[in-house]
Parts: C-alpha cells; sequence; structure tokens
C-alpha cells in the first residue's frame, strides 16, 4: 500500500516538474486554495461549486496551504487510491488464506482503472476507489459507517450539478 502511494506519487511528480500535468491539476490546485472564496478558479470562471458540489474538497484544503503546492493534491490521490487495498484483502480474508487475499489486494491495486484514476491529474473521483470500505461495513452491519462511506462514495463519483457547465449549454 505504501509501495504504491510512493509510487503513484513519485510518478505524479515527475508529470508535473515535467510540465506534463494537465488542466485538472492547476484548476483543482487555484480551487483548493482559493476556498475562502468559494473554491474560486479561473478556468471555470468562478467557483467550482457553481459547476460540481464537492465538499469532499474540504479533505486537500490543509494539505495544501501547509505545503504551498499543488503537488499536495498528488500525495492526497496517490494516497486516496492506495486505500482500497485493505479492505479487498479484509474481505478476501474471510473467504481465502492470508496468501490469496494479499494476492487480491495487489491485483485491486494494479488494476488499470483505479492506477488510471490515480495517476491522472487530480480530480474529486479519485477519492471514490477509497471508499471500497462500504461492503465490508454493510457486511460486519455497521450501518453508520455503511452510510457515511455511501454518502461519500455518491458525493465522490456522483457529484452533483448545480447547472450545466458552460461548454454544454454552447451546444
Amino acid at each position: 500500500m505504501m509501495v504504491y502511494a510512493c509510487v503513484l506519487t513519485v510518478l505524479g511528480v515527475d508529470r508535473y516538474v515535467t510540465y506534463h500535468a494537465g488542466l485538472d491539476l492547476g484548476l483543482f490546485a487555484q480551487a483548493v486554495a482559493g476556498f475562502a472564496h468559494g473554491f474560486a478558479n479561473q478556468p471555470e470562471g468562478g467557483s467550482h461549486y457553481v459547476v460540481h458540489f464537492s465538499p469532499i474538497l474540504w479533505v486537500a484544503v490543509l494539505a495544501v496551504l501547509a505545503s504551498h503546492s499543488p503537488l499536495a493534491l498528488t500525495v492526497i490521490q496517490a494516497v486516496a487510491g492506495s486505500l482500497v487495498a485493505p479492505p479487498v484483502y479484509l474481505m478476501a480474508r474471510r473467504r481465502m488464506d492470508q496468501r490469496l487475499a494479499v494476492l487480491c489486494a495487489v491485483i485491486a491495486l494494479l488494476y488499470p482503472p483505479l492506477v488510471g484514476v490515480t495517476f491522472t491529474d487530480f480530480h474529486e473521483n479519485g477519492f471514490a476507489p477509497c471508499v471500497t470500505s462500504c461492503p465490508r461495513a454493510r457486511i460486519k452491519r455497521s450501518w453508520t459507517k455503511t452510510q457515511l462511506l455511501s454518502t461519500a462514495a455518491g458525493e465522490a463519483r456522483g457529484r452533483l450539478r448545480t447547472r450545466g457547465h458552460p461548454e454544454e449549454e454552447s451546444r
């Protein structure tokens, strides 16, 4: 898990220092740094909340404020992606021996869509994989935890739209 987060952080830093980071890293770096002004950023022409309601971005505020760098977002996304492994291991461990459960967790970390979400520019969708604890909470009948994780999954993945995106409105 730590190796995964470290490798994807290093790859993300390499993308940043070689000028291969895309628009989303800059957009979210501005939005998170502008949290006091409603998560304002230039690419969206105002508040990020005008396009997407994403309170999960508050998770990133302290890291960006402490580091004064958009690379904090890369680290957060790498860690969020790596959080898939423990719940997958624990769910698999209920049904198989430890060696196979570890293999399941490693396969989950190497799953191409997860690596793609974790490696690309920062986006609130990067938080969605870390809610894989939800089925485990449901199995253990922890209904409060299940509800919290389901809400987080819906927020991270579904993102409520407050209005159409400017590009979509011009079509």
